[in-house]
C-alpha cells in the first residue's frame, strides 16, 4: 500500500474511521520504520494526546523501555514472513500518556503490504488493559501473602478439590494446596502433592 515512498492509508475513508474507533482504544498505522502515519482519536481519551501529535513521531517513543524487547520481537514475527497464526496472539505493552505515565495496552497488529507483496507497514489495535493488569498484580500479592500465613501455621492445613470423571460425577480428590506443616505430616514435597 506504499506509493512514492510514503504509506497510503484507508484513513480518510468514513467506514474505517467508524470502525477503528470503534474497535480499539488505540487504533494506529506505522510504516515499516515505526514512523506513526495514522492514529485514530480514541488515543486522546486513553492516553491523552492527539492523534496530531502523534502522527509523525516513532512509535517506540511511546512504549515503556522494559517492554521494548518483547515489540521488537513482535515486529520481527510480523516483518519476517510468520503465518498469521504465529502473531495473532497479540502483544501485551505499555504506552506513555501524555501526562508522563504508562498504561497498559494488549492488542495484535497485521502487516501492510507494498505493490510487491513485502511488508510496508503495520496496523494495529490496542485495548486499554491497565486496570485488569493492576487487579491481577493485587490477587497474586494477596495469595502471596495467604500462602505465607499458612506456611508459617504451626497446625496442617491442606485445601482439596474434587476431580469429576466425564459424566461431571466427583471421582477423585486432589490437593489444590498445602502448608509447610501439612507436608511434612504427609511426607510429602509440594511438587509431590496430587490425588489422594
Amino acid at each position: 500500500m506504499a506509493t512514492g515512498g510514503e504509506l497510503v492509508t484507508p484513513a480518510g475513508s468514513r467506514h474505517f474511521r467508524e470502525l477503528a474507533e470503534h474497535v480499539a482504544d488505540v487504533a494506529y498505522i506505522a510504516s515499516r520504520d515505526r514512523i506513526l502515519a495514522w492514529v485514530a482519536p480514541t488515543v486522546e481519551w486513553s492516553l491523552g494526546w492527539t492523534p496530531e501529535q502523534l502522527v509523525g513521531t516513532p512509535l517506540l517513543d511511546l512504549v515503556h523501555p522494559e517492554d521494548l524487547q518483547r515489540i521488537h520481537a513482535a515486529r520481527e514475527q510480523v516483518y519476517g514472513g510468520s503465518p498469521m497464526d504465529d502473531y495473532a496472539e497479540g502483544v501485551a505493552m505499555r504506552l506513555r500518556t501524555s501526562s508522563g505515565d504508562y498504561r497498559w495496552f494488549s492488542g495484535r497488529g497485521v502487516p501492510l503490504f507494498d505493490d510487491n507483496g513485502k511488508p510496508d507497514g503495520i496496523a494495529a489495535g490496542l485495548r486499554l488493559v491497565d486496570d485488569l493488569v493492576h487487579e491481577r498484580e493485587r490477587a497474586v500479592s494477596s495469595e502471596s501473602r495467604l500462602e505465607q500465613i499458612l506456611d508459617s501455621m504451626l497446625d496442617p492445613h491442606m485445601m482439596l478439590e474434587s476431580v469429576r470423571d466425564a459424566n461431571g460425577d466427583v471421582c477423585d480428590l486432589e490437593f489444590a494446596r498445602a502448608n509447610a506443616t501439612a507436608c511434612r505430616v504427609l511426607g510429602l514435597r509440594h511438587d509431590q502433592l496430587g490425588r489422594v
